[in-house]
C-alpha cells in the first residue's frame, strides 16, 4: 500500500497513530512527518504504518479555496487500503499505448 502516493494524487495529509501517543503525517507532498517528535524515535514507522487501523484524510483545497477549513475523512485500513489499489481514470488506457514511433 503506498499512502505516499495517495497523497499526492489526492492532494491530501494522511494522519495515523504512531508510537503510541504520537501522530503521523503524510503530506501532500508525499512526506512522513512527526511533528511532536523531538528526538530519535523508539519505534520503528513502517512497523506502526503497518499496525495502523484508522487513518484520516484532510483534503487540501486549492486556489482561492486555501483558506478554507479542509475536509477530513476517517478512514479504515481496509477503505485505504482499496484507494491505494484503485487506478486514476484512463490509466488503463495509456498503459496499453504503444509510443514507440
Amino acid at each position: 500500500m503506498d499512502v505516499r502516493r495517495l497523497a499526492i494524487e489526492q492532494t491530501a495529509r494522511v494522519r495515523f497513530s504512531a508510537g503510541g501517543s504520537c501522530e503521523c503525517t503524510v503530506d501532500e507532498h508525499g512526506v512522513a512527518r512527526i511533528p511532536t517528535l523531538t528526538g530519535a524515535a523508539d519505534f520503528d514507522l513502517e512497523t506502526e504504518f503497518a499496525a495502523a487501523t484508522e487513518f484520516r484524510m484532510e483534503f487540501i483545497p486549492s486556489g482561492k479555496a486555501s483558506k478554507q477549513t479542509p475536509a477530513v475523512k476517517r478512514l479504515t485500513r481496509t477503505e485505504v487500503e482499496q484507494l491505494c489499489e484503485r487506478k486514476e481514470p484512463g490509466a488503463h488506457v495509456a498503459a496499453g499505448q504503444d509510443h514507440d514511433e
